[in-house]
């Protein structure tokens, strides 16, 4: 949602801009499975979606808050219907119609270079040329190595990975991003046919929060979800796929104080297992705060952007704030170059 963001605000301020997408998709962490969909695996047990058509689970973010003011505009801007989570309680507040990933697929459709996707950067390198400072991006496509030539760069991976790029950056900054957190997290998602579910606040547990649907849609939903926060993937859920599925299944039955709950189609997203991420979040170690000041300004002519970099709460609306001040940034460098 940051690179994206920034391409957008680039391309409209008159740039011609160049988005490498490591995933074979866009989105990032905002990720909608529907039926057919591969979810791969770093340990090599990939799963593929058996939802029945219609239901979809939002494997990142799930709903989007009042206080989200960036996503709401971005979600104004290309006319995005909003439904809420719950019409009961509309303190959970709403979501895109379809999937949350309707955000990132508006984006990449208003560009006007399409997104290059499978795209894994393992270089950037600051060149000093006849008129001003640029970048040079190694990358490799398809088994195939290329080089793009920029003016600038802004880097939108999460921080984890910045730290495994050849970057240059100062010897600092460089041992910060060798030294990043890497968070986990889980969902597990089951698709029901029971008539009727328990409101979303059955079962509350600080570790483990389950999330209920919304039957009151045009088309319903019914895929019940178990999400646990990296304190539950340690202490409380079991290790292997088929053990967290069934420990998943209990939870939400016990719940909903219903031993026969029928859950069908189970698909579990690990986010330490989903390539590229590999992992829910990244952040500096606490008290760096000068790696996260630096980050934030930038090396010019490299930026970068990332909720990691921003003090929102919410995945998606720190990554548009982080994005807003990597392009004026970048913009502001462009200017003093020329």
């Amino acid at each position: 949602m940051a690179g994206l963001s920034v391409a957008l605000a680039l391309q409209q301020a008159g740039l011609r801009v160049t988005v490498l997408e490591a995933q074979p998709r866009v989105g990032g962490r905002n990720w909608t499975l529907r039926r057919g969909d591969l979810v791969p695996d770093t340990l090599g047990d990939a799963q593929t979606c058996t939802f029945s058509s219609g239901q979809s689970l939002n494997a990142g973010p799930w709903r989007l808050l009042d206080a989200h003011h960036r996503v709401l505009a971005l979600a104004r801007r290309f006319g995005i219907a909003l439904e809420p989570v719950d019409p009961t309680r509309p303190a959970l507040g709403q979501e895109p119609v379809g999937g949350m990933d309707a955000l990132p697929h508006a984006m990449a459709t208003a560009l006007v270079n399409p997104v290059q996707t499978g795209c894994a950067v393992h270089r950037v390198r600051r060149l000093a040329r006849p008129q001003g400072v640029g970048v040079q991006i190694s990358y490799r496509q398809q088994g195939a190595e290329h080089t793009l030539d920029a003016d600038g760069a802004v880097l939108a991976l999460p921080l984890n990975h910045l730290g495994a790029l050849n970057l240059d950056l100062p010897e600092a900054l460089s041992a910060a991003l060798h030294q990043v957190q890497v968070a986990d997290a889980i969902k597990i998602g089951f698709e029901t046919t029971a008539r009727h579910v328990p409101p979303p606040d059955a079962g509350p547990d600080a570790d483990l929060r389950l999330l209920w649907p919304n039957t009151e849609r045009p088309t319903p939903q019914r895929i019940v979800t178990l999400y646990g926060n990296p304190t539950a993937l340690k202490e409380r859920l079991p290790p292997t796929r088929p053990e967290q599925i069934a420990f998943a299944a209990a939870h939400l039955r016990e719940a909903a104080a219903d031993p026969a709950l029928p859950l069908d189609h189970p698909l579990v997203v690990q986010w330490s297992r989903v390539p590229v991420a590999l992992g829910a979040a990244a952040r500096l170690l606490p008290g760096d705060t000068d790696a996260w000041q630096r980050l934030r300004a930038g090396v010019p002519p490299l930026f970068f952007a990332s909720d990691a970099l921003s003090t929102l709460n919410g995945w998606q609306e720190g990554a548009l704030e982080s994005a807003q001040r990597a392009v004026q940034s970048l913009m502001r460098h462009l200017h003093l170059a020329r």
